[in-house]
């Protein structure tokens, strides 16, 4: 199985990079062939709203995304990490999604299955079901893009992150 991680963070050493990581080598240990897209440090830019690409590409901006697509397409598993900012999804994975948009038709013709990995800053249980709110977002993309929901994680900053992430990896 082929998995491609779509990290969101910006911060190198945070709880997301850190649950990424540690998935990775869990994944990599089980035998999986596994790549990871940065996007917070990636050459990405903005979806301008164009539709040159006519939802299937290529798309007018010349950055990343062209690598980043065959990536994407030619993945089994999608695993969306990121920290949650203000109920949703990082803006620079938010950018990398918004350029699906140049993938959209490909992208409804494969059979991904995907993870959704989230790490909260809060603390508490309470915190935690709270945060869980906010995933909404992210599993509405999933289902727009018909992507089986393996699991949906959300990690407190104070839990035993790097033993989650090796045991969902």
């Amino acid at each position: 199985m082929r998995i491609v991680v779509l990290k969101g963070s910006p911060n190198k050493r945070g709880s997301s990079n850190l649950l990424a990581e540690e998935f990775i080598r869990g994944a990599k240990e089980a035998g999986y062939t596994v790549e990871m897209i940065d996007a917070a440090h990636a050459n990405l830019h903005l979806c301008t709203g164009c539709v040159h690409c006519g939802y299937e590409g290529p798309c007018v901006q010349k950055d990343d995304m062209e690598l980043f697509r065959k990536q994407i397409l030619s993945a089994d598993m999608l695993v969306f990490v990121t920290p949650l900012y203000y109920y949703g999804m990082s803006a620079q994975l938010k950018i990398l999604v918004d350029r699906f948009c140049a993938i959209n038709s490909s992208i409804h013709t494969g059979a991904f299955r995907g993870i959704i990995t989230l790490a909260s800053g809060m603390i508490g249980l309470a915190n935690i079901r709270k945060q869980q709110v906010k995933t909404g977002y992210l599993v509405q993309l999933c289902i727009n893009l018909e992507v089986i929901v393996l699991d949906i994680r959300v990690r407190c900053a104070s839990l035993n992150r790097r033993r989650s992430g090796l045991r969902l990896g």
